[in-house]
């Protein structure tokens, strides 16, 4: 009844922790996945590759406020002596590139699974990418996706979202209700 939880780069770490459990689930009997994975605004394209003036960085620029790291310098950053050229490449650095391609590999242990975004984030298409393809690869019924209406990066920690907070915190207990 082990539940992981992340949030923005911390969502993105949680998700990647799962995945190398769940990955090397045999050769770590003593270490299984946990029972749940429930990510918050995770940060799942460093890369920016989702990027155009159609995604959500570019209806969301005005709202939300994680233009400094979907500027490429956290993904510039996280490469530290790769290519550039291995920038949308690097699935353990950035999912959702991978998640895109059908390349991520999740395997059968793979938990239940709440991804939460808000409407005014500049990643949300990222986190939608991420839903659809970890349901792909897991099944339907194994991946949760609800978004907070005009919310943005990480609103459960931010003193200005209290509606937005209220109804997340609402969603939260009835997934948690739900699987554990």
């Amino acid at each position: 009844n082990i539940l992981i939880m992340g949030e923005s780069a911390g969502g993105t770490l949680a998700l990647q922790l799962v995945r190398y459990l769940v990955i090397n689930h045999d050769e770590l009997p003593s270490l299984p996945p946990p029972g749940g994975l429930l990510i918050l605004s995770p940060s799942m394209d460093w890369g920016n590759s989702l990027n155009n003036p159609h995604s959500s960085a570019s209806r969301n620029y005005a709202a939300d406020w994680v233009h400094a790291f979907a500027s490429g310098y956290a993904g510039r950053a996280l490469l530290g002596r790769l290519s550039p050229s291995d920038m949308n490449l690097v699935s353990w650095i950035w999912p959702a590139t991978d998640l895109l391609r059908g390349q991520f590999e999740l395997g059968s242990h793979f938990p239940h699974t709440l991804i939460l975004g808000g409407s005014a984030e500049m990643t949300l298409d990222a986190m939608r990418t991420a839903q659809h393809a970890m349901s792909a690869a897991v099944g339907e019924n194994k991946v949760d996706f609800a978004v907070l209406q005009d919310a943005t990066h990480i609103a459960l920690s931010l003193p200005w979202h209290k509606e937005e907070k209220e109804e997340g915190y609402r969603l939260l207990g009835l997934w948690i209700h739900n699987y554990f």
